[in-house]
This record gives C-alpha cells, sequence and structure tokens, in this order.
C-alpha cells in the first residue's frame, strides 16, 4: 500500500518538476526537521546508522561561502549533537568531512521545503548516495513528502530504502 501511495505520488509530482534556481547559504539559513531520509545503503540510515540525521538548523557561515549544518544522531542509543561546516564548491553543493567525504547538493528549496542529495565516500572509498526531505518546522508533513519525493522517484530509490523519521 506504500509502494503504491508513493508511485501515484511521485507520479504527480513529477509532472510539476521544474528548475531550481541557485540557494545561497543565506537563503537556507533557519530551522529544518528530517522527514524522509532513503539511501543506497540502508544501513546508514538505519537505527544507530551514521546517517540518521535529525536536523536541527543550517546557517551561513562566517566566512564567504561556508555554511554550518546543526544535526543530532544516535550513537549506543544516546543522541548527539553535531556542528559541521561546509564550504560551497558550486552551485547549491556543498562539500564537508563527516563519515568521510560528504558533498551535499541542494535540489529544491522553498520557504517550506528542502530537498537535498547527499554523496558520502566514507574511510575505505565506498559511496552511499541518499536523500533527505527536510521541512521548516511549521510545515506539515504531507507538503514535505509531496514537494520532495520527485527527487527520490527521479534517482529510482525504491521503497524499502526509504525511512519516515517524523512520524
Amino acid at each position: 500500500m506504500k509502494a503504491l501511495f508513493l508511485t501515484l505520488l511521485l507520479c504527480l509530482v513529477c509532472g510539476a518538476q521544474e528548475e531550481e534556481a541557485e540557494q545561497s547559504a543565506l537563503e537556507l539559513s533557519r530551522k529544518w526537521i528530517t522527514v524522509y531520509l532513503a539511501s543506497t545503503n540502508p544501513e546508514k540510515i538505519a537505527e544507530n546508522g551514521p546517517f540518521r540525521i535529525k536536523f536541527l538548523k543550517i546557517e551561513a557561515g562566517d566566512a564567504k561561502n561556508t555554511i554550518i549544518f546543526e544535526f543530532c544522531i544516535k550513537r549506543d542509543g544516546k543522541w548527539e549533537k553535531i556542528r559541521i561546516t561546509g564550504k560551497k564548491e558550486d552551485d547549491n553543493t556543498y562539500v564537508f568531512e563527516y563519515e568521510g567525504t560528504t558533498k551535499l547538493i541542494v535540489i529544491y528549496a522553498s520557504g517550506n521545503v528542502l530537498v537535498v542529495c547527499v554523496i558520502n565516500i566514507d574511510e575505505e572509498g565506498n559511496e552511499t548516495k541518499l536523500a533527505a526531505i527536510l521541512g521548516k518546522c511549521e510545515s506539515p508533513i504531507q507538503v514535505c513528502v509531496h514537494v520532495g519525493m520527485k527527487f527520490v522517484y527521479f534517482k529510482k530509490v525504491t521503497g524499502e530504502n526509504i525511512e519516515l523519521i517524523n512520524k
């Protein structure tokens, strides 16, 4: 049933896909919550996985072309707050060191929804691709899902690799 719902939703959303303009760190700065995570490596977003991230906020950094990500992860059953700085690489792309080298690409951004693609190369050289749908703290989750699932569909991530984070 979940797969059928997501397929129908994705078909509707993909039809409305449009090109997004570049987003600056300042425009992305606000409190965000993680709604959905998808990964080519499900262990990375499983309980206690390094990318089962609960976003707190994004801020523009002090230096030009930097951005600060603040989020929580669960390690050994305890929540840990992480604050890392990324450097702007290209349009809508930020690179930072977390669990190896990690690249975050902004796919879609509005006042209520942020969809990002994350490419991580871990210490062993293994690549994992992730997608995250983030919502503004006051946004209904349905709005975030409606806008964000077009990216997951485009990347052909299957239902078993998608996790609802804020239930």
